[in-house]
């Protein structure tokens, strides 16, 4: 029943939760539209997975023992070490990029972003 108002739909989205007006709808791609909605999904995940988190560990620690350490909310992430070699590797693959891109054009980022609806 709502796909004759599918972009009725997607324009109500991004009004209402990123404030967009209609000409800033209007202006974004088909690509950029899915993209935008899957960042939101990705978020919303996140954040839901978060409170999840949070919420176990009050309960657990609301309900441990006398004498027993309360479990931390968020847990710290211990940072790595960069490994030089593959800094300088991905350097090199960047600059193979650059160069390929001068010679041949960046022909496939227009043909992405003139992709249209479909």
């Amino acid at each position: 029943m709502a796909a004759p108002y599918g972009d009725v739909l997607d324009f109500a989205f991004f009004a209402a939760n990123l404030g967009y007006t209609k000409a800033d709808y209007e202006a974004l791609t088909w690509t950029e539209i899915e993209f935008v909605k899957k960042a939101w999904e990705n978020r919303t995940v996140r954040n839901t997975n978060l409170e999840n988190a949070a919420h176990h560990a009050a309960l657990v620690n609301a309900n441990r023992k006398k004498g027993k350490s309360a479990i931390p909310v968020l847990k710290k992430r211990a940072v790595r070490a960069v490994d030089p070699e593959k800094v300088a590797e991905f350097q090199a693959t960047i600059e193979r990029i650059k160069k390929r891109d001068e010679a041949t054009g960046k022909d496939w980022v227009k043909k992405i972003y003139q992709g249209g609806r479909p």
